[in-house]
């Protein structure tokens, strides 16, 4: 009995020693802390500025990886540099002259949105960036026109609500409301000039935003996602 006792405490020794391995640590974008020893397992976007950390882990059996968080020894604190993470964009290759302004075109966070009408993703962000406006004035989106192809109907509409010049003619349509023929002729000049833009900065869909550092967002992120890429 005594020896079969020291047998099953060797292998329980063999099977759950500790061992010294290199630790990865990343927050998600709601803050929260995640721990891995695989840096495939980190998701791409936050890849780059993810930290290693030291501290012991338990080898269990099948050579995965329990981590004990509060044991973890963090190196010691330096100052840290902000990295440029995903892809941007040169804003100064854009010219605001004929955008479509919501907010003050005296707030000091400019973010600028190319918008398809009849993009239903696109509707959905217009939700989220009135919300923003609501909690933040030193904020202005600058409207894009650039209706793709897959909506025939969107150049038009386009065309309509800069010819009215009006936020309110957006916000409508963003409701499906049409907006009527077009009342003016240079505005077919000014939706081709955004498509242009879009397409010389390789975005190929909607909605994407850019923002004020360059950074380039595509999706109907949420007001929270927007508020806090710009601080």
């Amino acid at each position: 009995m005594k020896k079969l006792k020291l047998f099953l405490l060797f292998t329980f020794i063999l099977i759950t020693g500790t061992a010294e391995a290199k630790i990865y640590k990343w927050v998600d974008a709601q803050g929260k802390e995640h721990f891995t020893n695989h840096e495939s397992a980190i998701p791409e976007e936050y890849r780059e500025q993810s930290d290693t950390v030291r501290g012991h882990v338990n080898v269990i059996k099948g050579g995965d990886k329990s981590y004990q968080n509060r044991e973890i020894n963090k190196p010691k604190k330096e100052k840290k540099v902000k990295k440029r993470t995903g892809r941007y964009v040169d804003r100064s290759r854009i010219s605001l002259r004929d955008a479509l302004v919501m907010g003050s075109p005296n707030a000091k966070q400019k973010i600028i949105v190319f918008d398809d009408v009849d993009c239903p993703y696109c509707r959905d962000l217009h939700v989220e960036l009135k919300q923003v406006l609501s909690k933040r004035r030193d904020v202005a989106f600058y409207i894009m026109m650039n209706p793709l192809p897959i909506h025939p109907a969107a150049f038009d509409k386009s065309r309509a609500i800069l010819c009215k010049k009006s936020i309110k003619a957006l916000n409508d349509a963003m409701l499906g409301k049409e907006p009527g023929p077009p009342e003016c002729d240079w505005s077919e000049k000014i939706v081709r000039r955004h498509m242009n833009t879009a397409s010389k900065l390789g975005i190929n869909g909607t909605p994407a935003l850019i923002m004020p550092d360059g950074r380039l967002v595509y999706g109907a992120v949420s007001s929270y996602t927007i508020i806090k890429g710009l601080d």
